[in-house]
């Protein structure tokens, strides 16, 4: 039963349903480890993996997409180790090092948005009492791509879900 689970979230990583609550999550919970790891996970940067592990059981656990180094998270043996791990962004982050400060950093944020490479130009503008927006234009159309409503508390958090509304619209084309 554990791995259909394991397996109907693998392939729901970075799907619509997994990124509006990502959404949600980013603009509720303050900027932090156990956030990046979620949205580390969402975006690929962590990729799931599992290995029998015999007797019938089985490993879960991630892949950095840097070194390509496994971390195992669950096994039947681990003291308290959340079962459905992808939804406990503080498990991750605590058996997972140098996860990129996606919420913190408006480098790392900058990630989030696939388009940036290409022809994107990226505006953000603060808004009054330090809240800020961001907004993903397409510099050769002079068309909006992705945008965050106002009100972020963070410059990197806005990106995050500037990137996030982009995976969205890029899903539903």
């Amino acid at each position: 039963m554990f791995s259909l689970e394991f397996e109907r979230m693998c392939r729901g990583l970075g799907q619509s349903g997994r990124l509006l609550a990502l959404d949600v999550l980013v603009r509720s919970h303050p900027a932090g480890p156990s956030l990046d790891a979620r949205i580390a996970l969402e975006i690929g940067w962590l990729r799931p993996y599992s290995a029998p592990a015999g007797a019938g059981h089985i490993i879960t656990g991630v892949t950095t997409s840097d070194f390509h180094e496994d971390y195992p998270l669950h096994a039947p043996w681990y003291s308290y180790a959340p079962r459905e791990w992808w939804n406990d962004g503080a498990s991750i982050c605590n058996r997972v090092p140098n996860i990129p400060q996606y919420s913190t950093d408006p480098g790392a944020a900058m990630q989030v948005i696939p388009c940036i490479e290409s022809d994107a130009s990226f505006s953000l503008v603060v808004q009054k009492d330090n809240l800020w927006t961001a907004h993903v234009i397409d510099s050769v159309r002079q068309r909006m791509l992705a945008m965050c409503r106002p009100g972020t508390e963070t410059m990197a958090k806005a990106i995050v879900l500037a990137g996030i509304d982009y995976r969205l619209r890029a899903g539903r084309k």
